[in-house]
């Protein structure tokens, strides 16, 4: 038996399906997880599919921790979903749960608990420093508008601010309240970087993997927490080619006519 669950923000629809494809029961459900439950409440040991989108992500995570069989997909990424002309709330976990029983399905990792407060930490930590980097070419784009040119090595340590600092009066008023706007902004961007590579050091500390991944030249904790975050478990690779293929490692080659396309 298996359970199909189409989720949205407010409304789940499920399909329960036997074996051999007929369907027991399919109902239409308020979407919250104690309504999901009882749904469910005489399926627990078997099979759950749930479709990969925001909503399904979060109640997957959350029947997960409950002990259930959770197998979350990406529809687009199976032909017999993606290529179907009907796609109602009703038909779309008949599809799901129709698909995962004939084994024509490829699951999407879920990852534990641990990785994803890595990763969140991670992620966010990198957004801060794209953040940091457009704040920074709007300075530099400022400044040159002017044809003010920063000497110092790095223009946002001590002695680059201080020049920065020191062509104030070169500015017309507007600009000054735009540069000082966008220094402060930088300021407060780096305290939120610190407070989150505090906290990703705090979990290398504790976590033999990261300390693992270390031992290689060149990779701090904050690169070995990334690298945990996004691979989770190595045993979710069937082979090392997979694993290759996943980091973007295996070059890749498009070629029709004499149109060749070739990248990582």
């Amino acid at each position: 038996m298996v359970i199909g669950l189409d989720v949205h923000k407010r409304s789940v629809y499920g399909t329960v399906m036997e074996d051999n494809g007929n369907i027991i029961s399919q109902r239409n459900m308020e979407n919250n997880i104690e309504t999901v439950i009882g749904f469910l409440s005489d399926y627990k040991d078997h099979d759950i599919v749930i479709e990969s989108s925001t909503s399904g992500k979060y109640l997957s995570k959350e029947l997960s921790i409950l002990g259930y069989k959770i197998h979350l997909i990406n529809p687009s990424k199976v032909p017999e979903i993606a290529n179907n002309y009907k796609k109602t709330d009703k038909e779309d976990p008949f599809q799901l749960a129709d698909v995962f029983r004939k084994g024509g399905m490829k699951e999407i990792y879920i990852p534990s608990g641990e990785i994803e407060n890595i990763r969140s930490l991670v992620r966010y930590r990198h957004s801060l420093g794209e953040e940091l980097t457009l704040k920074k070419n709007k300075i530099h784009a400022l400044l040159t508008s002017y044809g003010i040119i920063i000497k110092a090595t790095d223009p946002f340590g001590k002695k680059g601010l201080k020049e920065i600092e020191n062509s104030y009066n070169n500015l017309n008023y507007s600009d000054r309240i735009v540069l000082r706007s966008l220094l402060s902004d930088i300021s407060s961007i780096k305290e939120r970087e610190k407070e989150i590579e505090t906290e990703i050091s705090s979990i290398a500390n504790s976590s033999d993997d990261i300390k693992l991944l270390m031992t290689t030249p060149g990779i701090n904790f904050y690169t070995a927490a990334g690298i945990l975050s996004e691979i989770g478990t190595i045993n979710r690779f069937e082979n090392k080619l997979k694993f290759a293929s996943y980091t973007g490692l295996i070059p890749s080659e498009y070629s029709s006519g004499e149109t060749i396309v070739k990248g990582i």
